[in-house]
């Protein structure tokens, strides 16, 4: 039982030494932070107190014309979601067509100078 309360000790002796030295400690820029946030809190109460000033109607524009963009946005992505569906199918085919086309490639390949009867054996019919 020894041997346990040995361990346990020794180990939160280590666990004591972690918290100090990681969590109960305040970073060296701590008063950048609290600066960075006295200035967060006070544009946050300014915006506020500006907000609590603005006219009813003025309010009710706004959000209409918010309103009006995001209805905007969510047709535009649907245009773009049929055209990205469409142009997948066409990629698709596209694939397929290759696959379909991958006998040609056991086929020589014909010259601009080369005649068509060297390669078939047959003469071309003369006019």
């Amino acid at each position: 039982m020894d041997a346990v309360r040995t361990a346990f000790v020794k180990n939160f002796d280590k666990f004591e030494l972690y918290m100090l030295r990681n969590v109960f400690v305040a970073p060296e820029n701590i008063d950048e932070i609290r600066t960075a946030a006295h200035t967060h809190d006070r544009e946050q109460s300014t915006d506020v107190d500006l907000s609590n000033d603005a006219n009813p109607d003025d309010v009710d524009a706004e959000l209409h014309a918010l309103r009006q963009d995001i209805y905007a946005a969510t047709q535009k992505q649907a245009a773009l979601l049929a055209a990205k569906s469409e142009l997948d199918q066409q990629v698709s085919g596209i694939h397929q067509l290759a696959v379909d086309l991958r006998f040609t490639q056991d086929i020589p390949k014909i010259g601009k100078n080369d005649h068509w009867s060297l390669h078939t054996g047959l003469e071309k019919k003369k006019r």
